[in-house]
């Protein structure tokens, strides 16, 4: 999972993807939320997490009415997910998402030296990484919000 995790790691500072559709799914013990929330983080925000599955496997045979419940959610997840795969419109960006993509544009722009790859990958993005409406709201709040995170950020800017 570590090397797979190096791997992606860039997707977090130039996502794509985001024409796919994910079920992330973790089975084993103890700390499926964790682990679940990695693999989300991994990916950046690029593809549609459809719907998040821990399924909690120990070693021992589990009763009828639990596996009867499992099945059903397990058939239930894999019609939304069809259902999705289907939908082939990608959805305006939520506020958070278009916080995250301003902050990287920004930034790559004033660390090009640094991020060359992060620069190349959003100097011809406009509104966000891919064609959507952005609603003035969004627009205002962002930008609120990053003239507020880069003053407070001000002593880590870099150098020329």
């Amino acid at each position: 999972m570590k090397n797979l995790i190096d791997r992606l790691a860039y997707l977090n500072h130039r996502p794509k993807y985001f024409n796919k559709k994910l079920l992330l799914i973790a089975n084993g013990g103890s700390g499926l939320d964790k682990t679940i929330e990695a693999m989300e983080h991994t990916l950046g925000g690029g593809p549609e997490v459809v719907a998040k599955i821990e399924y909690l496997s120990p070693p021992w045979q589990l009763k009828e009415n639990v596996i009867q419940k499992r099945n059903e959610e397990l058939r239930k997840v894999a019609e939304l997910f069809c259902q999705s795969i289907n939908k082939n419109e990608l959805p305006a960006p939520p506020l958070s998402k278009y916080i995250r993509f301003r902050f990287f544009k920004e930034v790559s722009q004033k660390v090009k030296k640094y991020l060359p790859a992060d620069y190349e990958y959003y100097k011809n993005k406009k509104d966000y990484f891919y064609k959507t409406k952005i609603s003035l709201y969004k627009k205002i709040i962002a930008w609120c919000a990053l003239k507020i995170g880069f003053f407070m950020m001000k002593e880590m800017e870099a150098k020329e």
